[in-house]
């Protein structure tokens, strides 16, 4: 066994724990690629260990060529509509994400973002870029909890929160406790928050609602809004230009109906 065993075709790395998933999937699939696993254990035909990869492999002077716009992560959509979808991503994408993320959540070099997304879901793997390019600190959680998110935001001394949606709502309606306010959260940052309950959301737990409006595919946020109007979208992120089209496809102006379209 031996790097150039799997070089010349695609490979894909997974954790063990997956391994009756993915032996199945892939035993349906025409161009199996080689499979490594990050654990050490026993290897079937086209599959390797990393551990034993890195025991044999060899220094590279070879660079690869790359681009920014390479697929470079598969994120997967929340299923708002459907099933959820592996949309794939570039680095440009991730980068120009991780900026507007950082925009939107007034992210500080000093501040802690309270982690309790899914890492299969775009908005984890944002925080993390905008970790990496603000030098900030984050404090990860095993999963979501709504009756424990202050106690937890409070031992983390957390200063900004993402949200997702209906989030808001199932927050409001946990009992009221000492730690709602005590805790150093400034601003809460997300998409579709509920209009009757933002100003709600904004006093009950002393913040600042911070909304935008994007979707997986479109590298997490499209459109940001720092003050204004609550429901609003926004504005484009500088990267992007949006506008109204009739059902012609033309754009259309200011004060334009959807009746006179």
């Amino acid at each position: 066994m031996s790097y150039s065993s799997i070089a010349a075709g695609h490979a894909l790395l997974a954790n063990r724990v997956h391994s009756d998933s993915i032996r199945q999937a892939l035993s349906v699939i025409p161009h199996r690629p080689s499979v490594v696993w990050f654990e050490d254990g026993v290897d079937r035909q086209g599959e390797f260990h990393l551990d034993a990869l890195l025991r044999t492999s060899r220094s590279s002077r070879v660079a690869v060529a790359r681009s920014l716009d390479d697929p470079y992560v598969i994120n997967y959509t929340s299923g708002t509509t459907g099933a959820p979808k592996g949309a794939i991503q570039s680095e440009r994408s991730n980068y120009v994400a991780g900026k507007n993320t950082a925009i939107i959540s007034d992210a500080q070099r000093e501040d802690v973002f309270f982690h309790w997304e899914p890492f299969y879901h775009g908005a984890a793997w944002k925080v993390v870029m905008v970790a990496l390019q603000r030098g900030l600190k984050i404090h990860m959680v095993e999963r979501f909890s709504a009756s424990r998110l202050w106690n937890e935001i409070a031992r983390a001394d957390a200063t900004k929160l993402h949200y997702l949606g209906g989030l808001v709502n199932i927050i409001l309606a946990q009992p009221q406790a000492e730690s709602d306010c005590n805790n150093k959260v400034s601003i809460a940052w997300g998409g579709a928050c509920p209009r009757e309950s933002w100003r709600k959301f904004e006093e009950h737990f002393d913040l600042k609602v911070r909304e935008g409006y994007g979707l997986t595919e479109g590298q997490m946020f499209t459109h940001i809004k720092l003050r204004g109007v609550i429901g609003s979208i926004g504005t484009p992120i500088e990267q992007l230009d949006s506008w109204i089209a009739d059902e012609q496809g033309k754009q259309v102006g200011p004060g334009v109906s959807e009746r006179s379209c």
